[in-house]
């Protein structure tokens, strides 16, 4: 009775609700497991790669690494900061909306 519309407050289980209702438990589960797969095959390439690391175990489909070139030698202070400059050097994709 406390989430419901009636009361004024975020109905949170809506959008859990419509992604259910418009792909099906079973086609959801499938698209998650893609997810993590995928997320496991570029922590394999993250691992694999000399010049970046790994920084947390890969449950789901998230994959936290960083580059540590071994050519520069950076200390710690050093490599967040060329960590830094290399996240604004990335371009971010602008939505056309």
């Amino acid at each position: 009775m406390d989430t419901g519309i009636q009361l004024g407050r975020r109905f949170r289980s809506l959008k859990l609700w419509m992604i259910l209702r418009h792909f099906g438990a079973a086609r959801l589960r499938s698209i998650l497991a893609e997810h993590i797969r995928l997320a496991h095959e570029f922590a394999a390439c993250v691992d694999s790669h000399p010049d970046f690391e790994r920084l947390a175990p890969v449950p789901f489909g998230v994959v936290c690494f960083r580059a540590n070139p071994r050519a520069l030698r950076l200390g710690p202070a050093e490599l967040d900061l060329f960590n830094e400059r290399l996240l604004d050097a990335v371009p971010v994709p602008r939505s056309g909306m």
